[in-house]
């Protein structure tokens, strides 16, 4: 059984690019739209019931510090092992400043893994050794290598749209500039596009939270630019 296809959400309408996508207005169905509000500072809930996914953070998006758990070590990711620490400081070797630093870990995790198709919880420390895997494994890669330099880093799990469906997926985000920036390391972005709707964010433990809600989400696509 093709499970990545058999949970995968069908939706109404297409988006013609996804990856250059820069809004997404979406009508979701099986989900309160408040909680889509609150798992990502790019997608806002608009009055009359849409969700709006945007490239760039949303104004206004900056209303509370991180809770500290995102800046320390967490099942799945060992952000204080020696090994990620000194990776960690290689892949942010040059950076600038904090936006800069954070895209080039982005391209650091992507050049770094091997895409393969993989299953379970990963644990950082395993993937850095393995240096393969899918969107966890790149996301708890990025997500240790950033609280290892003192970036507090947590993981947005939800689906993203891609040749015609919505599959399940899961993305790094980083507290830059009073606000959670969202990577996709994974597709090679330093910028993830807005064609995904974040469910939940918080460690890769966090995935428990969303299982009860496979199979009854519904998504049709109002418009996509």
């Amino acid at each position: 059984v093709d499970f990545l296809d058999l949970y995968a959400i069908r939706p109404e309408g297409v988006i013609a690019a996804p990856r250059e996508a820069a809004r997404v207005v979406l009508r979701v169905t099986g989900i309160e739209g408040t909680a889509l509000d609150a798992a990502s500072d790019r997608q806002w809930l608009h009055p009359y019931g849409d969700i709006i996914c945007e490239r760039i953070v949303r104004p206004g998006a900056d209303s509370l510090a991180p809770d500290p758990a995102f800046s320390k070590p967490s099942p799945y990711i060992e952000s204080n092992a020696p090994a990620i620490l000194a990776a960690s400081r290689k892949a942010f070797s040059g950076g600038q400043d904090r936006l800069d630093s954070l895209a080039r870990l982005a391209r650091w995790v992507d050049s770094y893994m091997t895409k393969t198709m993989s299953g379970g919880l990963p644990s950082a420390l395993a993937v850095l050794q393995s240096a393969e895997g899918d969107c966890n494994e790149h996301s708890v890669l990025f997500v240790a290598l950033a609280r290892a330099a003192g970036i507090p880093a947590r993981i947005q799990l939800g689906v993203v749209y891609q040749q015609g469906r919505f599959y399940y997926h899961a993305w790094p985000a980083a507290w830059a500039d009073g606000n959670w920036v969202e990577y996709d390391p994974t597709f090679g972005q330093t910028e993830a596009d807005p064609s995904r709707l974040a469910l939940a964010a918080g460690d890769i433990s966090a995935v428990s939270s969303i299982v009860n809600r496979i199979g009854r989400i519904g998504i049709t696509i109002v418009e996509a630019h």
